[in-house]
């Protein structure tokens, strides 16, 4: 997501996925700045299909914290780094279990990702190209010159 003027501009993956999980994407953080593989495009679907039950009960069972004049979540940002996939929100419930569990489906989901190839969506593994750690297909890999990193994952 770009920032223009005050309002922020989605990429065309992120705009995807807002349009199709309305409900996740309701609030974008202002300083947002998100930029999804095209790989990862399966990964966040999913993961957004599990976090939508988590909002939709949250909200039946918490409609409105007048404190923020909003409940649920706010994407803060969505990016590749180190060859995973990082789903950084703010949860905003009085909800106690909705942290848990949305947290748990985002690690689930990160974690997926150190196997999946950011560029294609098939299986992958992370390697290094020039300076940069990310995850790659065999193909993908052997086309950008890629070296297979031996311990993997490698997370910060």
């Amino acid at each position: 997501m770009e920032m223009v003027g005050e309002k922020v501009k989605m990429s065309e993956n992120i705009k995807k996925l807002a349009e199709k999980h309305s409900l996740v994407f309701a609030n974008v953080s202002e300083s947002s700045h998100s930029d999804l593989p095209d790989g990862w495009m399966t990964l966040v679907d999913e993961l957004c299909s599990k976090l939508t039950p988590l909002l939709v009960e949250s909200y039946a069972n918490y409609p409105l914290n007048e404190e923020d004049n909003m409940i649920g979540i706010t994407i803060d940002q969505i990016k590749e780094k180190f060859g995973g996939l990082r789903f950084y929100c703010s949860f905003f419930t009085e909800d106690s279990d909705l942290w848990g569990k949305a947290t748990d489906i985002i690690n689930e989901y990160e974690n997926k990702s150190y196997s999946v190839c950011q560029v294609t969506g098939k299986p992958g593994t992370q390697c290094s190209v020039g300076r940069q750690v990310i995850t790659l297909c065999e193909e993908e890999r052997v086309r950008m010159k890629g070296i297979t990193m031996k311990e993997v994952p490698f997370r910060f």
